[in-house]
């Protein structure tokens, strides 16, 4: 499994276009072959603030997948808007498979594979 995290630091006045190109996105991602998640999630401001961050979580299946989806258009038109709308962008990816828990981490109730970054 892929998993990205897309971080953007956005000024407030571009936030909602920002969120709306990611909607408008999302079901065209949706569709690609080996997608399995899009997250969203705005930072919880403790002070008033000009800026946002947010948090894009993307999951796929291989590392093929991921790479096919960084060369369509859907890629280019999500970063051309980070970029469009003056975001600050930290991208990272991994690798993640699944393995047995070795039961440390269990509690009662939760399965048995967990998901373990390979580095």
């Amino acid at each position: 499994m892929i998993i990205t995290t897309f971080k953007v630091i956005v000024p407030q006045e571009n936030l909602q276009e920002l969120i709306q190109t990611i909607g408008s996105l999302r079901n065209s991602i949706s569709n690609q072959k080996g997608f399995l998640a899009l997250h969203l999630y705005l930072e919880a401001a403790l002070k008033a603030s000009d800026e946002t961050e947010i948090c894009l979580i993307e999951e796929w299946e291989t590392q093929a997948d991921f790479s096919r989806h960084k060369r369509s258009n859907d890629f280019a038109i999500l970063l051309g808007a980070f970029d469009l709308l003056r975001g600050q962008l930290e991208m990272k990816f991994g690798v993640f498979s699944p393995v047995r828990d070795s039961g440390l981490l269990s509690s009662p109730g939760s399965s048995p594979s967990q998901l373990h970054a390979i580095r």
